[in-house]
């Protein structure tokens, strides 16, 4: 008889990696890393004036307070598209709509 004690231990993290490759889930788990990623990329100040809506078919949309913010986000959103695409590891983020 062989015991199960001598086989590898897997860590908790690999074990839930493969469980979720193998259901096919590896993108969708991805994708709900998007708006921990805009908070983080964009820090707490804008984070408090320009939220997160919703990700959907490569767009992240984006609520905010005002013109002005509009206005500056507008001119730093490709940036942010690349950052997150970069912290992702692949393009996840197609274009990020500000409204």
């Amino acid at each position: 008889m062989v015991s199960s004690f001598n086989k590898p231990a897997h860590s908790l993290k690999e074990v839930f990696d493969t469980m979720i490759s193998g259901f096919g889930w590896d993108e969708l788990v991805k994708q709900e890393k998007v708006p921990v990623m805009w908070r983080e990329i964009v820090g707490e100040k804008i984070a408090d004036k320009a939220a997160y809506v919703r990700f959907e078919n490569g767009i992240l949309f984006i609520r905010v307070e005002s013109s002005v913010w509009r206005s500056e986000l507008y001119l730093r959103k490709e940036s942010f598209k690349n950052e997150i695409n970069k912290r992702y590891g692949s393009k996840i983020v197609d274009e990020i709509v500000i409204r």
